[in-house]
């Protein structure tokens, strides 16, 4: 079965959306890849009030150009709009209000239901929506890389990021039918419903690529525990792979990491030897045996 569902409104048969003096007019969704070029297109600074306003009015002439269609009198083939920048603003009011008409109907036909089991993600779609199941499962550190290392690059020197780029690498990379484990190729991604394709973005981000930042600040600004502060810790001072580090008994390692927060304290200049050890060397990976000394008392 095919992954995509079609669109609510194929472009031939969409019905007028407004007639005016200039012809009839008509609303065709675009597809998830469209809406994220759409947004991309959008996006600026943002700063102040005029940088806000300035990506809104982005957003709204990205909108019109991609998913309005004018028939003018007499002609007999829908066009994409010459331009826009003219359009009065009740009529580009009445055409945004019926796409976001439009959005809500196909959400609401696809009846998207997700369920989790541990790190595999399900989504399932109505019965008549002709989407299939689908499945997310999360990446590897090297799988994510691959997914945004094409996407990155310099603009006049600038670094960019292709973000629509990188969130459908990142969704067909995670993704494959629930039926078959065929994987979704980056086309099939980009072709799905936007809502469809956003409900996908959001799963396949919050296996792959959390944003754990400000969650983590807010904890070591509070000064309360957190795994991932502990780990990071743990790793820092002893020069343990986080591999090596989880497999430490929990009291061990809840001692080491003190230890070294109040080594640190204190000023200390002490490295463990360890961290300085070749690569090869047997011994790289064990605690260091001053301080397993003085704080693992019982193993």
């Amino acid at each position: 079965m095919d992954p995509a569902a079609p669109s609510t409104q194929a472009e031939a048969g969409a019905p007028d959306t407004l007639c005016r003096p200039e012809g009839a007019y008509r609303v065709v969704l675009p597809d998830w890849g469209g809406w994220l070029r759409i947004l991309d297109g959008a996006a600026g600074d943002g700063d102040g009030e005029d940088g806000a306003q300035a990506d809104v009015d982005r957003l709204l002439q990205g909108w019109l150009r991609r998913a309005v269609r004018l028939r003018p009198p007499g002609a007999a083939e829908f066009a994409p709009l010459a331009s826009v920048a003219a359009m009065p603003a009740d009529l580009a009011d009445a055409l945004l209000a019926e796409g976001a008409r439009l959005f809500d109907a196909e959400a609401r036909a696809l009846d998207l239901r997700v369920t989790r089991d541990g790190d595999t993600v399900v989504l399932r779609c109505a019965a008549g929506s002709g989407v299939s199941a689908l499945r997310l499962r999360p990446l590897s550190l090297a799988e994510r890389n691959a997914c945004l290392r094409p996407h990155l690059g310099l603009v006049d020197g600038v670094p960019s990021v292709d973000a629509a780029g990188y969130e459908i690498a990142l969704v067909a990379a995670s993704t494959v039918l629930a039926e078959g484990g065929r994987a979704l190729g980056r086309a099939e991604v980009a072709a799905l419903p936007v809502a469809l394709g956003e409900a996908l973005a959001r799963e396949a981000r919050a296996l792959s690529d959390p944003d754990a930042a400000a969650e983590i600040e807010a904890f070591l600004a509070a000064g309360l525990p957190h795994p991932d502060i502990e780990l990071a810790g743990l790793c820092l001072a002893y020069g343990l792979s986080p591999a090596e580090a989880e497999a430490l008994p929990a009291a061990t390692a809840r001692r080491l990491g003190a230890a070294a927060q109040l080594v640190g304290a204190a000023g200390s200049a002490a490295t463990p030897a360890i961290a300085n050890r070749p690569p090869d060397d047997p011994g790289r990976g064990a605690l260091p045996d001053t301080l397993t000394r003085i704080v693992v008392r019982d193993g």
